[in-house]
């Protein structure tokens, strides 16, 4: 990759930003680098963006590594330190030879002289401990509380108020520590695995111990094991992390798995139906509560009932059946919890009018623009890549947006003198198909176009197209966003509920309009039949289903009246 100065990396024709995150913010934002398209394919520009962001991350890393004790984080350091106190305390009942002497001097077993030892201890500190709380001393747990935040490599200032809290919960759960001790001397013995109860509510003499490991290092591990073995493809594996990256960061890494009940992933649902998409991506750095005041203020829509169910709440559950499975937890709480889909009203999306496309494909990127990094405005170069092709491709194959981004010079086949687009990969089994090249797709020059990019000895027919967000499509889905809105005005757009996918919605209405039999309509487009299990669909089980001739015969009759499309 060419670099012209420190993170600076050029993908295709544009340059891109790309820094390491310091260790200690990077486990709170959940990644270990940061990458963002500088959006210029001019060297000396990329090196003035790239010098203002990294100038900028500097005083945000600044600002983040300032150690902070949340909630949880607070909650998890005084589970450590029962849990210690308590393991202690066991391990001196077991291995009781450091009690000998004393035991012959009193003329009992080993055992009896060290419960009345710990007793005596136990006693002491108990009265100890229950002085400062009721004195509201939580100066006497300045040592402890400081000892606590070195064993965990945590720096929190001394003179903060946060760490006067964390003495204060420190001085409560040594009193209740040193409650059970006494307790255990007495023979009052309570299962050492037994469901954690908080220091603040607990009863003094009420034995408690921490159950199940902390979070953040369980999503740690299973995002490690789907990695090595493979388990998602790469842009799956993004939506993964992404739905766990913003599940630990609204629990806390802190949190341990069997504090993780139905409610709390009931609360992680309420969040989802509030949260506007891509909130990690669109404001780094900001708190989940500094997103939501945004989405307020701004009126943003939150993420679709659909996003929240398939992209969020459904990895959630994929990551506690790892938990059993690894052995973490017996049972999984996001089982059932989904966000209720709304009614819907009328279509998602609209074909174009005839009037629309004639406007769109008058835009500059099919009759001169002034450059590559400008194809918005009018000039005289001639730009024939991906920007070039995909809305023609869609008005005439009926593709996806994602099927037509993945294409690769080895889909486009002949068969028979019939030229078409092998789709291998699909949203569905329906959508793995064999779609025929319109002629008008012939006269434009597409098959030149594919065999320039094969004897270039590219893989993929558009080189210049690079994932974003792990998604080929989302940064072509993005451009053409830019297109209709600067073609057709964003509030018509909008209005009229246009996008790219409605050149799908164009070429199946071309299909009806050429009297294209329904059957015939599904295989070309990708869809499955409405009742896979009538009668009358059961011959579609078998065989190898339409020959491509037959499918580019119907295909050729698709017609768009009086729209002049671009040649080349």
């Amino acid at each position: 990759m060419a670099k012209i100065a420190v993170g600076t990396v050029l993908r295709g024709s544009v340059w891109n930003f790309r820094c390491r995150v310091p260790k200690v913010v990077a486990l709170r934002l959940g990644r270990t680098h940061l990458t963002s398209s500088l959006r210029t394919s001019c060297p000396n520009r990329a090196r003035l963006r790239a010098a203002r962001i990294a100038s900028a991350l500097a005083n945000l890393w600044e600002y983040l590594s300032v150690t902070s004790l949340s909630p949880d984080r607070m909650r998890a350091l005084i589970d450590d330190l029962i849990k210690s106190e308590l393991d202690a305390d066991a391990l001196n009942r077991i291995e009781t030879g450091w009690a000998a002497d004393r035991a012959v001097r009193w003329n009992v077993g080993q055992g009896e002289a060290a419960a009345a030892m710990l007793a005596d201890d136990a006693e002491g500190q108990l009265e100890r401990w229950k002085g400062a709380l009721e004195a509201h001393d939580w100066s006497a747990a300045k040592h402890e509380a400081g000892s606590l935040l070195e064993r965990h490599d945590l720096d929190v200032d001394r003179g903060s108020s946060e760490f006067a809290l964390l003495c204060m919960q420190v001085t409560a759960a040594l009193a209740h520590v040193h409650g059970v001790r006494l307790d255990r001397s007495a023979g009052r013995f309570t299962p050492l695995l037994t469901e954690r109860v908080s220091p603040e509510t607990a009863p003094v003499g009420t034995a408690t111990t921490a159950v199940g490991p902390p979070l953040g290092p369980l999503v740690d591990a299973f995002l490690e094991e789907a990695q090595r073995l493979g388990r998602y493809k790469e842009k799956r594996l993004y939506d993964v992390q992404n739905a766990l990256r913003l599940f630990r960061t609204f629990i806390g890494d802190e949190v341990l798995l069997s504090d993780l009940t139905r409610p709390r992933i009931g609360d992680f649902r309420e969040l989802l139906t509030r949260i506007p998409t891509n909130p990690t991506k669109r404001w780094p750095g900001k708190s989940i509560a500094e997103v939501l005041e945004i989405a307020e203020r701004e009126g943003l829509r939150p993420i679709t009932p659909t996003t929240a169910n398939q992209k969020y709440l459904a990895h959630v559950r994929t990551f506690f059946d790892w938990c059993i499975a690894a052995g973490k937890c017996t049972t999984n709480p996001a089982t059932d919890i989904s966000v209720s889909a709304l009614a819907k009203k009328g279509r998602l999306r609209n074909p174009f009018t005839m009037d629309e496309l004639g406007t769109v494909l008058k835009s500059p990127i099919w009759y001169g623009c002034k450059s590559p990094d400008r194809v918005f405005d009018p000039g005289t170069t001639k730009v024939r890549d991906w920007r070039w092709w995909l809305f023609p491709l869609g008005l005439l194959t009926g593709c996806r947006l994602g099927e037509l981004c993945s294409l690769t010079v080895d889909q486009v086949l002949q068969n028979d003198g019939v030229w078409y687009i092998d789709i291998v990969k699909a949203k569905s089994e329906a959508g793995v198909r064999r779609v025929p090249l319109h002629p008008t797709i012939m006269q434009m020059g597409f098959l030149a176009h594919v065999e320039n990019m094969r004897q270039k000895g590219y893989e993929t027919i558009w080189p210049g197209l690079n994932p974003k967000g792990g998604y080929l499509s989302n940064r072509a889905s993005h451009w053409h966003a830019d297109l209709l809105n600067l073609a057709l005005g964003k509030e018509q757009r909008t209005a009229r509920k246009v996008v790219y996918h409605s050149t799908r919605h164009n070429f199946i209405d071309r299909l009806r309009a050429a009297r294209v039999p329904k059957d015939i309509r599904h295989a070309i487009v990708g869809h499955e039949p409405e009742d896979r299990n009538s009668a009358k669909h059961v011959e579609d089980d078998y065989g190898l289903g339409y020959e491509v001739s037959v499918l580019a015969e119907w295909v050729s009759r698709v017609e768009y009246p009086g729209l002049i499309l671009p040649t080349p």
